[in-house]
């Protein structure tokens, strides 16, 4: 466990020390902001939600973002009590407002990953533009001093994980659905 914690110092003071300059630091912070409370995602799934022909994408990512929630805020955030890295790395400077709550896993990137992930399960023509989105999701949990790359790389498996199995049962409960157009 000491070398992964290292490791995850090391990077993360790397990404501080050499990646961060006032451009990329602009474009990271509002990445990281639009996964605050999952508002994004969730405004993404309401508007799919509101046409016949995304009702199906948009249900998928919601319920997949729910169950994210609830799996990785609600309980293992609470059973681990990871420290933020702000709190245990002191020349770490956090470019947002520092959260409250625990670090591990990390919140934004699970969600994000659990929404763009739903997408392909039923609207795969925009998915993989979500996914690059994910995966900035993540990397600016990491740029903005919040998160260690353990907390978002966790995070990132779990939304998937849990996307894959919410589409699975998803698919078998609705069988006859036709979800996008080939």
């Amino acid at each position: 466990m000491d070398l992964i914690n290292d490791l995850d110092f090391r990077i993360i003071l790397w990404v501080q020390n050499n990646l961060r300059m006032p451009i990329l630091s602009d474009i990271m912070i509002t990445i990281t902001k639009l996964g605050n409370a999952g508002m994004l995602f969730i405004v993404i799934s309401a508007v799919l939600i509101c046409f016949r022909k995304t009702r199906h994408a948009g249900l998928l990512m919601l319920i997949s973002m729910t169950i994210c929630y609830i799996f990785n805020d609600l309980i293992i955030k609470n059973i681990v009590t990871r420290q933020r890295p702000f709190i245990t790395i002191s020349r770490l400077i956090p470019l947002v407002t520092r959260p409250k709550s625990y670090s591990f896993p990390s919140g934004h990137t699970a969600v994000a990953f659990s929404a763009m992930v739903s997408l392909f399960f039923t609207w795969k023509k925009y998915a993989f533009l979500g996914l690059i989105f994910a995966i900035l999701m993540g990397f600016s949990r990491i740029y903005v001093g919040v998160h260690y790359p353990t907390d978002v790389m966790v995070g990132a498996i779990n939304g998937v994980l849990i996307a894959c199995a919410t589409g699975m049962i998803y698919k078998k409960k609705f069988k006859g659905i036709q979800y996008e157009k080939k």
